[in-house]
């Protein structure tokens, strides 16, 4: 699955992910477990199609939102009463972060989006451009599929979505799948109507990021306070059980 798959289907994106529900529920436990003050600077790698931005941008924060994928970035951008505060670019991280300074109070890396930014790249090698674009006491936040869960069932499938548009029912199912030094992403879209179903399949090899990678890391300069988290709560991560991996480091 590459980002064309994302282009074919932007417009199902917040049906398909429950972005906006999804931005709703987080944003208060986001705000808690970052503590930042009303008008902070946040960037969002990987931001989508703007849900959680705009939502930031409510709170009183200014937000850039960063993604490659220009469909999502131009439903970002033509989001209703979306706050003057909130910006957003059609760009990869590595190709827009030089030059920016230390210009934000934290970075946002959600939705599994770390393991993307790394396919090519050292992940100490992007955490180093992410804490550069940081002022000191800026703090990171990252959430991605744990892979020590999908290394000790073999597989793992969140529950599926199910929506219907235009008299067509569509069901998404995400399976994550051990492959050694990486974990494949399958997508299975079906979709029922009165001419039949019909399916289709897209395949994605992501690296692993594993917890103590991580850890590793963010023990190191320029970070600092790490916490490895369950979710965005602040729950306990557990390495074979949390089906999520949260990361929260502050740059000294």
């Amino acid at each position: 699955m590459s980002s064309n798959f994302y282009e074919r289907i932007g417009d199902e994106y917040d049906l398909m992910t429950d972005a906006d529900e999804r931005a709703g529920r987080e944003l208060p436990v986001i705000l808690d477990l970052l503590g930042l003050p009303s008008d902070s600077r946040i960037l969002e790698i990987g931001c989508a199609t703007g849900a959680l931005a705009a939502a930031l941008g409510r709170e009183g924060h200014e937000v850039i939102g960063l993604d490659p994928v220009g469909s999502f970035i131009t439903m970002a951008k033509g989001r209703r009463d979306l706050p003057a505060s909130v910006s957003f670019v059609q760009a990869h991280f590595e190709e827009w972060f030089p030059h920016q300074g230390e210009a934000f109070d934290a970075a946002l890396c959600l939705g599994h989006t770390l393991p993307h930014l790394v396919a090519d790249r050292p992940v100490a090698d992007v955490m180093r451009d992410i804490g550069e674009t940081l002022r000191p006491g800026g703090q990171f936040l990252a959430q991605m599929v744990n892979p020590s869960l999908v290394e000790a069932r073999g597989h793992w499938e969140p529950p599926a979505r199910t929506w219907e548009r235009g008299g067509v029912r569509v069901t998404l199912r995400r399976r994550w799948i051990d492959r050694g030094d990486s974990l494949q992403l399958r997508i299975t879209r079906i979709t029922d109507s009165d001419e039949g179903t019909a399916q289709r399949n897209w395949d994605q090899t992501l690296p692993k990021v594993r917890s103590e990678q991580i850890a590793e890391i963010l023990r190191g300069d320029p970070w600092t306070d790490l916490r490895l988290l369950a979710d965005v709560a602040g729950n306990a991560f557990e390495k074979s059980s949390s089906p999520a991996l949260v990361a929260l480091a502050r740059r000294r």
